[in-house]
């Protein structure tokens, strides 16, 4: 049989897995150019503090070659022996090489089956394979984890290529348990001291059998359990902590399962106590809840608990305590010293906003004291069209000195080229020394003058900032929590005003993404009786050259404010006339209009959104412009939910141009749902007429139909209906 040469490299990263391992290897023969090398990579010791808990050991490797992983493998070798090195080396047959195969790999772990009826299965047959494991107690070193991986992209065999990367996973979870236990007790009038020495902890009710990809057992396959293995906290860390032998289980989930078995945690510590003169000494039991409700193939669980009170000296009647956990990927071999010191640090959350808000508060666990500082505040800036967002960081920036330079005097000059060099210099001088000022100013305002107030209380974090009364924009701080033993955490931070702007550029595929009535060419459109609804054009073809789209966000208004928050639209939907094409079914269905009437003269809706200059038109009457932001899409957002906009909410956008926040959008005359037209300068005219001929910029309610787009944006959609209706 000709044989061939092949590398692979496979790196284990640790998942929790344990299985039987048989002795009867398959050998393979001195390395040559025609043996398949797989080198076996499992990292450093995998726990600073115990010497070897073999979470690495390879003694057995199988491998299965997939042409399809649906169909059975075409290839495989199995108990093959690995050697110190880590080096694997695999023949290959003619029936592999030159075929592009996913490798999947087995490590510490012989199926009974034979080889003819593996052979036979598929990658998903056999990651549903059963192991059992007999996890051991009373402190007991595992000798081995069953692993598992399969090669992310298919790789091509051949002769002395390069294989793909294996991510080797353990099927067992990792539970560890750190007490957080008080030096002294005080119990009717007695002290108790624990004695950490001699502390225990047992994982009640442990799974014994898995399947190798960690999912559920196969039907007709009852668990079985472990009633209990038990540790006891060793060897004192840094003089003040324990640690002990981590507990393993494989896959279990009680939570909301009826009849299933929850495992748990007891914890036992040996109290001295004097009474009567004479030392004494009880254990006291203590039990400790997984509070995820499941315990998951490849994961840690680290459990810390605060001990304050006595337990109970009956270990059937074991008091609960409150116990906090984190669950970890294990995506590394390495535990760093700092778990074994019990150094952590975690944020309730590392997202937050805050609407209406102007104080926040943050909980967070961490061993030891814990600071907070914030190193960035960000916030963007509508008010041009080519709009960016400042970044302001935490670095001081350098410090204005002296005064303005001084414009040069014409009359000290002989020479008008050396009046104008010195004018240029000037210039320049001016322009640096403003900047310098603007800068050291922005810093100061956030960082230099203190606006707002960070602090921690105990195990809480206080945000408090107070936004100006004319701020539009959502403004986004980043604070970075650290503690005593170097550990960080990032937590954002978004502050919402109650009136606020987001803005999106439609600049680069307004093109393709704008409609009327399924039609992106530019020209006149009309409805199905050939009456025209407005037009199509390039955004830059009108008086108003703004490509962005932007949304209104009303949450509260000033008591005094003209304006009222509501839904401005008809309650009952319409379909409109002349729009009965495109889509499955097709169509305008379900239209709701703006109200005309003078009950929503000055309301706005909560959260609305402004078609772009990308929906510019002709003039034409209020009927056809109301067809026309029936049938307009744009970026997304879909044709049957546009309507023409209130008075109060087309003064309302005005009132947000005039103040700056955002570029002129309405500079033309503009029907509003009244039948009366704002004009550019002049306001809105006297009487309502819906013969007449004006613009308008149609309106999208996000409050109602949310900021979702749909996923073909450059397809004409009716999006009145649930499901919509794209056009075919």
């Amino acid at each position: 049989m000709k044989k061939y040469n092949f590398i692979l490299f496979v790196y284990i990263f640790c998942s929790w897995i344990f299985t039987s391992c048989s002795e009867e290897f398959e050998q393979v023969g001195e390395a040559n150019s025609r043996a398949l090398t797989m080198e076996l990579s499992a990292g450093e010791q995998t726990e600073n503090g115990v010497e070897d808990l073999n979470e690495n050991a390879i003694n057995n490797v199988s491998v299965f070659f997939f042409e399809d992983v649906t169909k059975p493998c075409i290839y495989l070798k199995r108990n093959l022996r690995v050697g110190d090195d880590k080096k694997l080396k695999v023949d290959l047959a003619p029936e592999v090489v030159d075929k592009t195969c996913k490798v999947y790999v087995v490590a510490n772990y012989t199926s009974e089956l034979s080889l003819d009826e593996l052979k036979k299965m598929t990658l998903a047959q056999i990651q549903k394979v059963v192991i059992s494991t007999d996890f051991k107690t009373d402190d007991a070193i595992e000798p081995f984890f069953v692993m598992h991986g399969l090669t992310e992209n298919a790789i091509k065999i051949t002769n002395g290529g390069d294989g793909g990367t294996v991510l080797l996973k353990r099927v067992a979870s990792k539970i560890v348990l750190q007490p957080n236990v008080a030096s002294s007790i005080e119990s009717g009038g007695i002290t108790y001291t624990p004695d950490l020495t001699k502390m225990t902890v047992e994982l009640v009710n442990v799974a014994k059998k898995a399947v190798l990809n960690g999912g559920e057992l196969p039907e007709g396959i009852t668990q079985e359990f472990i009633p209990a293995i038990n540790r006891s906290y060793g060897k004192e860390i840094d003089g003040e902590n324990y640690v002990h032998v981590p507990l393993y289980s494989y896959p279990n989930e009680w939570a909301n399962k009826e009849g299933a078995t929850e495992a748990y945690l007891n914890f036992c510590i040996p109290w001295y106590y004097t009474k009567n003169g004479t030392q004494l000494s009880a254990n006291y039991y203590y039990r400790v809840a997984i509070g995820s409700g499941k315990l998951e193939s490849n994961k840690l669980y680290r459990i810390t608990a605060d001990i304050e009170l006595l337990g109970s000296i009956n270990p059937e009647e074991t008091v609960k305590v409150d116990a906090s956990y984190e669950i970890l990927d294990w995506k590394t071999v390495d535990i760093p010293a700092d778990i074994n010191r019990y150094a952590y640090l975690e944020l309730e959350t590392n997202f937050q906003e805050m609407k209406n808000e102007n104080r926040v508060d943050i909980g967070f666990s961490s061993s030891t004291e814990a600071t907070a500082k914030i190193v960035e505040v960000s916030f963007p800036d509508y008010s041009v069209t080519d709009f960016y967002t400042n970044i302001v960081t935490n670095e001081e920036p350098e410090k204005p000195s002296g005064n303005p330079p001084t414009k040069p005097n014409r009359n000290d000059y002989d020479q008008w080229w050396d009046y104008w060099a010195a004018m240029d210099k000037y210039e320049k001088d001016l322009a640096k020394y403003n900047e310098t000022v603007q800068k050291y100013e922005e810093w100061s305002k956030y960082f230099g003058n203190q606006e707002y107030t960070l602090s921690i209380y105990g195990q809480t974090l206080t945000f408090e900032h107070v936004l100006a009364s004319d701020v539009r924009v959502p403004y986004t701080y980043i604070i970075e929590v650290t503690n005593a033993d170097g550990l960080t955490e990032t937590l954002t931070l978004v502050q919402y005003p109650p009136i606020y702007i987001e803005g999106e550029s439609n600049k680069d595929d307004g093109g393709s993404n704008r409609f009327v009535y399924n039609s992106k060419t530019e020209g006149s459109i009309s409805d199905d009786n050939r009456k025209g609804i407005g037009s199509v054009a390039h955004y830059e073809s009108g008086s108003n050259h703004n490509p962005n789209q932007y949304t209104i966000y009303a949450t509260v208004l000033d008591e005094a404010s003209q304006y009222v928050i509501g839904d401005p639209r008809v309650s009952q939907p319409t379909s409109l006339s002349a729009l009965n094409k495109y889509g499955n079914p097709s169509g305008l269905l379900n239209y709701y209009p703006t109200k005309d009437g003078d009950e929503v003269r000055n309301m706005i809706a909560p959260a609305f959104k402004i078609a772009s200059s990308w929906g510019q038109t002709t003039s034409t009457s209020y009927s056809q412009l109301q067809k026309r932001c029936a049938a307009y899409q744009e970026n997304g957002y879909p044709a049957g939910r546009w309507r023409i906009p209130t008075e109060a909410e087309i003064q309302f956008v005005i009132g947000l141009s005039d103040d700056g926040y955002i570029p002129e959008l309405f500079d033309g005359d503009y029907y509003a749902s009244s039948g009366r037209y704002y004009r550019s300068g002049s306001g809105f005219s006297n009487n309502p007429d819906k013969n007449g001929s004006h613009a308008v910029r149609c309106i999208y309610d996000v409050w109602y139909w949310g900021d979702d787009k749909i996923v073909k944006r450059n397809v004409f959609t009716w999006g009145d209906t649930d499901p919509i209706r794209p056009a075919n």
